[in-house]
């Protein structure tokens, strides 16, 4: 009997042996950590990638949200790592990458941004479209620059800081170096016929003679103003005579003047200030371009007041009536004055007639 009852509790203590050693076995497999790999982040140039979410170690499957975000100044320019990117998503800022079995190393760069800057001459002349319009480039990067001129203006040209040259493409193609750009866009106001009866044999000039006129008659020029007219020289009363045509501007502060010519006829410019009438003027700059064709600029630095740029021929015999010229006015801010420095012209230069 008592053989019998050992024999049982033996049986019990295997079972209970074998049972606690089952249950010590399952638990310890289903605690066995499941594998898991890294995420490494590297950044080349000035920026920060933020990763969401940030655990540290991923299993197979799991989505992580990435954005690169480049410092002031700076911009993502790629991803690069071993991952594979398909349809360009390497140059997306902000991605969502799966990880898979493997550890990951990736590494964001980023680039020094360029401006642009881009200036209108004269101010309200036109607009320029910039496309693509952002706050900073990379080098090579490329920006097309569409000028739009205001009502009675023309697009002329663009010139570039630092650049001494000036260029008439429409539009631009600008292509970014490593540094900043200064574009301004030159508009010039559309040609304006002068308009006056062409002069000839016992003309008077009742249109636009200024102080030649028998009331005083002046045209009215503004800042990139272009004018067409035509003058010359022809005989009134048997008297030799030149056909003068006069500009008003009025300056409303310190501003420079300059007033640029060009002629079928040997030319002469003038800028003259009006200070009390036609009897009390002072002229400021002059010059001439005895040879046809040739290109001349005179110049003023002014305070506020009204000044008359005046064009016509050098002689009074020679060259008959109608031969075409071409003027262009412009201005811009200056510091001082210098009207009080007059140029000594003889009257004669300035009058319609030579008895």
């Amino acid at each position: 009997m008592q053989s019998v009852q050992r024999l049982v509790l033996l049986i019990v203590f295997m079972l209970t042996v074998s049972l606690a050693f089952f249950f010590s076995c399952s638990s310890d497999s289903s605690t066995e950590p499941e594998p898991c790999s890294t995420l490494s982040i590297e950044t080349v140039g000035l920026g920060i990638v933020y990763v969401s979410p940030d655990s540290g170690c991923y299993h197979s499957g799991t989505t992580v949200d990435l954005a690169a975000v480049p410092s002031s100044s700076w911009l993502f320019d790629s991803w690069s790592g071993n991952v594979n990117f398909s349809d360009g998503a390497e140059y997306d800022s902000a991605i969502t990458l799966t990880v898979g079995s493997n550890d990951v190393l990736l590494t964001a760069t980023f680039v020094e941004g360029f401006t642009l800057a881009v200036n209108i001459n004269p101010a309200n002349s036109g607009t320029v479209d910039i496309d693509p319009n952002q706050d900073y480039y990379a080098a090579g990067d490329s920006v097309i620059l569409t000028p739009t001129p205001a009502t009675d203006y023309e697009f002329s040209h663009w010139t570039f800081a630092g650049d001494d040259s000036s260029y008439t493409f429409d539009p631009l193609y600008l292509t970014f170096g490593e540094a900043d750009e200064v574009a301004t866009a030159h508009f010039v106001r559309s040609v304006t016929l002068e308009g006056e009866p062409d002069c000839g044999e016992d003309y008077e000039d009742t249109y636009n003679g200024g102080c030649n006129s028998i009331d005083p008659i002046f045209l009215p020029i503004d800042n990139g103003q272009i004018y067409s007219g035509t003058s010359g020289t022809y005989l009134y009363d048997s008297y030799n005579n030149k056909d003068t045509d006069w500009y008003e501007y009025t300056a409303t502060g310190n501003e420079e003047l300059e007033f640029t010519g060009v002629a079928e006829f040997p030319l002469l410019l003038f800028i003259i200030y009006e200070f009390d009438g036609c009897d009390s003027i002072i002229i400021l700059d002059s010059d001439t371009a005895p040879t046809v064709g040739d290109t001349i600029t005179v110049s003023a630095i002014v305070e506020s007041g009204t000044y008359w740029m005046w064009v016509g021929p050098i002689v009074f015999s020679g060259w008959d009536c109608p031969l075409d010229y071409t003027v262009w006015f412009e201005t811009s801010p200056a510091a001082s004055s210098n009207k009080t420095r007059p140029i000594e012209i003889s009257r004669q230069k300035l009058s319609n007639n030579q008895h």
